[in-house]
C-alpha cells in the first residue's frame, strides 16, 4: 500500500514565514512518501476541503503553519473519527502545540522527527456550546490573557514576534478583569470569580512550561482556575497557593452567554461550554518518550 500525505502550509502564519520555506519542507520530505501533495490554503474553508478529501482517501496531513492552522486541521479531521496520523512543521510566532510531540521552530528538526516515521496517539478535546461544536489540541482559555494570540497581529508582531505577546500580557497584567463561573466534573463543583480560566491538553501556553501534569494521551485534560490577585492571578502559577488544579475526562463550565473562548489561539466559541476528551483521536509524529 502506498504512503501519501498532503501537505498544508498556512499563508498567514509567521507572517508568510512558512511560504518561504515551503520547497524546503517538501523536499525534505518528497523521499519519505509514495506521493507528496502540497496545498497552499488561501482560505480555511478552501483548506478544509483539500484536508478532508486527503484523510478519506487514507493520506497523512503534514501541517506547515502555527498553532491556529493546526487547529483548523484538528477541527476539519476531528468529526470525521478516522484517527489520522498528522505531522507539524511549527512556522508561527510560539508553536506551543508542536512542543508536546517535540517539534521546536527548527525546520530541519520537524522534517527528520516526521522522516523517520515514529508516531504516537494523542488526544483532542471537544468544547460544546449552545451554539456549536470544536475542538482543541492543547489549550483552551477565557477572560483576561486570552485574547492575546488573536490581538496580537500586524507589523508590529511581525517585527517582535513572542515579545509582543509579552507587550499584551503586561498590559492586560495591569487591568482588573474577572469571570464568573461554576466549574463541575468527576465529582467536583468549583465556583466563584477568576481573572481567567484555562485548560490544558497540552505542556505550555505563551511559551512557558504550565502543565507538568500534561500527558497528550491519557484521557484527560487539566483545568487551572487562578483565584483574583496580583497580575491578574499569574503570580499564583508560581506560588500554586491560591490556583486550583484538578484533571478531567469531562467537565460542565457555566460563564455569561457573551464569554469568549480562545482554543488553540483561535476565537472559537462563546457562553458555557461542555468539554469531552477524545482519547487518541489523532497520531501524530514525535520524538518519543
Amino acid at each position: 500500500m502506498s504512503k501519501k500525505a498532503l501537505l498544508i502550509a498556512s499563508t498567514s502564519s509567521g507572517h508568510g514565514r512558512g511560504l518561504h520555506f515551503l520547497s524546503r519542507v517538501a523536499e525534505g520530505l518528497r523521499s519519505a512518501y509514495d506521493e507528496l501533495s502540497v496545498f497552499v490554503s488561501p482560505s480555511q474553508e478552501e483548506g478544509k476541503e483539500k484536508a478532508v478529501a486527503a484523510a478519506l482517501e487514507g493520506c497523512e496531513i503534514i501541517v506547515l503553519g502555527g498553532d491556529g492552522t493546526f487547529n483548523a486541521v484538528v477541527n476539519d479531521l476531528a468529526p470525521l473519527g478516522l484517527c489520522p496520523t498528522v505531522g507539524y512543521v511549527n512556522a508561527g510566532t510560539l508553536g506551543d502545540v508542536g512542543r508536546n510531540f517535540g517539534v521546536s521552530s527548527r525546520l530541519g528538526k520537524a522534517i527528520k522527527i516526521i522522516r523517520a516515521g515514529k508516531s504516537a496517539p494523542f488526544d483532542v478535546v471537544e468544547a460544546a456550546s449552545d451554539e456549536k461544536t470544536a475542538y482543541f489540541a492543547y489549550m483552551m482559555a477565557c477572560g483576561i490573557y486570552s485574547e492575546i494570540p488573536y490581538v496580537s497581529q500586524g507589523r508590529r508582531k511581525a517585527v517582535l514576534g513572542r515579545f509582543d505577546y509579552y507587550r499584551l500580557a503586561l498590559r492586560d497584567a495591569l487591568k482588573k478583569s474577572e469571570v464568573r463561573y461554576a466549574l463541575m466534573g468527576a465529582g467536583i463543583r468549583k465556583e466563584g470569580k477568576s481573572p481567567f480560566l484555562l485548560f490544558l491538553n497540552g505542556e505550555r501556553v505563551a511559551g512557558f512550561r504550565v502543565n507538568r501534569l500534561a500527558n497528550c494521551s491519557d484521557g484527560k485534560f487539566e483545568a487551572f482556575v487562578a483565584e483574583p490577585g496580583a497580575f491578574n492571578g499569574l503570580l499564583h502559577y508560581l506560588s500554586k497557593k491560591k490556583l486550583f488544579v484538578s484533571s478531567f475526562s469531562s467537565c460542565h463550565v457555566e460563564v455569561d452567554e457573551n464569554t469568549l473562548w480562545c482554543l488553540d489561539g483561535e476565537p472559537l466559541l462563546r457562553g458555557s461550554v461542555s468539554l469531552k476528551c477524545l482519547p487518541s483521536a489523532f497520531r501524530v509524529y514525535s520524538v518519543g518518550k
